[in-house]
């Protein structure tokens, strides 16, 4: 299969490539540079890493749907290369070691790009995905700051109540200090949940206008 896939003029119009739990070396992906109409790939359970994911990058105009999961060697790394893929639709990332950092610089580019992506993000991501509300107040009353960049005229007291009120919810958050160091705090605090909620309405979006995408990849292999 490899050798005729690296036979230029073979599978040409392959639009859809299913290649799963057969390991591959990353530069085997190489071969598929033959295939300019390609739009849904799964290389799901392959043991490929990072470095796969870069030399995909001949796709990045054509690529629908791509499914990486259970590839434990991908990771945050994967997301400068996976943000060049401007047209996908459908990603799974289920199984690899991409973190929440990772996924909060994807979401925030797809957020600047007005982009809507049907995602499937590993199980610890989605779980922390559903205990925001134990790390500080997701839905913040007025007149509590939910903006990180709008704490420099706040009073002492101002900041101390802020966080304060995130603290009701995490008993962990440090509301001693002085002035400098509990806005300091609170920044960080509040840019953290900003970069989450971006997380958590990326996969939410995604949800329903994705799914056609990561189907018509599966139904085009039956």
């Amino acid at each position: 299969m490899h050798s005729e896939l690296h036979t230029p003029g073979s599978f040409m119009g392959l639009v859809s490539l299913k290649i799963e739990t057969v390991p591959l070396a990353d530069d085997h992906v190489l071969n598929f540079h033959h295939l300019p109409d390609l739009q849904y790939l799964s290389l799901r359970d392959t043991c490929i890493s990072n470095t796969a994911v870069y030399l995909l990058s001949s796709h990045r105009r054509t690529l629908l749907s791509l499914d990486i999961g259970d590839n434990s060697d991908i990771d945050d790394d994967a997301i400068a290369p996976l943000l060049n893929f401007k047209k996908l639709k459908y990603l799974n990332m289920i199984g690899t070691d991409v973190t929440m950092d990772g996924l909060r610089r994807y979401a925030k580019a797809i957020h600047e790009a007005k982009r809507v992506i049907h995602i499937d993000i590993p199980e610890e991501c989605e779980q922390k995905l559903q205990n925001l509300g134990h790390l500080y107040l997701v839905d913040i009353p007025p007149p509590f700051i939910s903006d990180p960049d709008a704490l420099e005229n706040l009073t002492l007291a101002e900041i101390r109540a802020n966080l304060n009120a995130h603290w009701e919810v995490n008993k962990r958050i440090v509301t001693t200090g002085n002035k400098n160091d509990l806005r300091e705090r609170l920044k960080e605090l509040l840019a953290r949940r900003k970069d989450d909620l971006l997380v958590k309405e990326m996969v939410e979006n995604g949800r329903d206008g994705g799914a056609e995408f990561n189907n018509r990849g599966d139904a085009d292999d039956k």
